[in-house]
């Protein structure tokens, strides 16, 4: 009993060595098209701080804003997830006929949170409706 204890601590123990570590990083060593993002469409808010979020699978950049506020990129520095913590998505980022499709299907709704998912798009709403695009940005489902 103490050896199959032993054994599986030492898996344990291996395991969660190898899982990745975050690494906090400043502003400037972010990909140049990550910061032109940041300096776009989030000039006023302040950054809080920056980190690369390594996984088994690669590795992702992560903004936190100190209004809660938080954008993640792939390893290219491309727009992967805006989450504004039930604040607006700031103006530019969803294309205009998502917007528009928000705009004429839920008056008075808008984008909290806009991420890529795999091919597909997903925007989270304000009234607590989750809506999917497509990569032309139709439609293609809804979940509340």
């Amino acid at each position: 009993m103490k050896k199959i204890l032993f054994v599986a601590s030492m898996i344990l123990l291996c395991t969660l060595s190898a899982v990745a570590q975050d690494r906090m990083i400043t502003f400037d060593q972010l990909p140049q098209s990550s910061q032109t993002f940041i300096t776009t469409y989030f000039s006023k808010a302040n950054v809080s701080y920056v980190k690369i979020d390594e996984e088994s699978y690669g590795f992702e950049y992560e903004v936190y804003f100190n209004n809660g506020a938080k954008v993640e990129f792939d390893k290219t520095g491309a727009m992967k997830k805006v989450d504004c913590n039930h604040s607006k998505v700031p103006d530019g980022i969803v294309p205009a006929q998502v917007i528009t499709y928000i705009n004429n299907n839920y008056p008075g709704a808008f984008v909290t949170e806009w991420c890529k998912k795999r091919t597909n798009w997903n925007a989270e709403l304000s009234n607590g409706l989750d809506l999917y695009f497509n990569s032309q940005y139709m439609l293609i489902g809804i979940d509340d």
